[in-house]
């Protein structure tokens, strides 16, 4: 239990430094749909508006429901929110007690084109971390 807790508390570090890559998350709860330009729209129904879309500034619950339909982490949950399950990570072991290695899924793209890479996973947990 003990280690699951780790796995969890540091899914959720990922999840808001990975945010900051910018990938695109198509199994949140927001609706989107795309214009005649091909655009997606998000529509999300909040009480409060996000002040911010950076997940390093993410402190508020409004602003990580939006970032959740934004963003991708490298792990998930199920459905039934019982168990973690692969996102960009499509795999992961615990070498010891502090130390996770994760496998990046292959083909994944910024919304530029350029791949994703370790070296921006590594960027931006540094930059929550500063």
């Amino acid at each position: 239990m003990k280690n699951y807790r780790k796995l969890l508390a540091g899914s959720l570090a990922l999840f808001l430094a990975v945010g900051i890559t910018g990938c695109s998350n198509t199994s949140g709860g927001g609706t989107g749909v795309a214009n005649e330009d091909g655009l997606v729209v998000l529509n999300v129904a909040s009480t409060n508006q996000p002040v911010s879309f950076d997940p390093a500034d993410a402190n508020l619950v409004v602003n990580e429901y939006t970032e959740y339909d934004c963003y991708d982490t490298l792990l998930d949950f199920n459905q039934d929110g019982t168990d973690v399950v692969p996102a960009l990570a499509e795999s992961w072991e615990q070498v010891d007690d502090l130390t996770y290695t994760y496998k990046i899924r292959e083909g994944v793209k910024f919304s530029d084109g350029s791949d994703l890479t370790m070296d921006d996973v590594l960027y931006s947990l540094n930059r929550v971390r500063e």
